[in-house]
């Protein structure tokens, strides 16, 4: 019988085994690259790094800088490691870079402020969209849309991997599979599972349900099983701004 992990697996097309989000871990060749397919910790550090990138890039107005500035870490700090302890704060530092500094087109990416008419939160605009930043079970900053016609939120396989790499998702956790209609209007059965946490600005929202994604393309979608939870809420799209009432 297939477990969940191996579903998520196969929604990626990826082996079980020691893989990391970065590269094939079959393909290893240097120092860090072993380090890192070798330690649990690191190897989720690398996961998240991937992420965090992949989001920054999407909101970037300036993409092939970021890209630049990417390799120029890998090249000159992280590889330039030689044990863990260094590969931990290189990664860790070059995580706390991204999350503040990586969004950069759209809102300001500063956490929200009060005003008369409630707490405002920029928004990112992404490719025609507005997506507001969202901490999944306090290890992983996402940006996600807001759909107020999609019943549960919705991640993608990759994501969801990465939160059962770094414990965040454990058999407790996972909730009866459902259908779903996508985006291309085809019907299918997704693994479902309870996020501890979804944290928006000094909101935090408890035991949200959530669904995997067909694809590592599918949109993040901020759907009712959190908006419910939200309150009142409207999006002001002028501003470019969540306003929680």
């Amino acid at each position: 019988m297939i477990n969940r992990f191996q579903a998520i697996a196969i929604l990626l097309l990826v082996p079980t085994v020691s893989y990391s989000a970065g590269f094939d871990c079959r393909k290893a060749s240097t120092l860090v690259e072993q380090l890192i397919c070798r330690d649990k910790k690191l190897s989720v550090l690398d996961d998240q790094m991937a992420l965090a990138f992949k989001s920054g890039k999407t909101a970037s107005d300036d993409p092939e800088r970021l890209r630049f500035e990417q390799r120029q870490w890998i090249e000159n700090i992280r590889d330039a490691c030689t044990s863990l302890d260094c590969l931990y704060n290189a990664y860790d530092a070059r995580l706390a870079e991204l999350a503040s500094g990586g969004i950069r087109s759209g809102g300001t990416g500063k956490p929200g402020k009060r005003n008369t008419s409630g707490f405002e939160v920029p928004l990112i605009e992404s490719g025609g969209v507005y997506e507001v930043p969202v901490l999944v079970n306090g290890v992983l900053k996402i940006n996600f849309i807001i759909d107020s016609g999609a019943s549960d939120v919705a991640i993608s396989p990759d994501v969801a991997l990465t939160l059962v790499r770094t414990g965040t998702i454990t058999d407790a956790d996972w909730l009866p599979g459902a259908n779903y209609r996508f985006a291309d209007g085809s019907i299918a059965q997704s693994e479902r599972f309870k996020l501890r946490t979804l944290r928006i600005s000094n909101r935090t929202l408890k035991s949200v349900s959530c669904s995997i994604g067909n694809s590592i393309h599918a949109p993040m979608l901020l759907g009712q099983s959190a908006l419910k939870k939200l309150g009142g809420y409207r999006v002001d799209y002028g501003k470019g701004l969540l306003i929680l009432e």
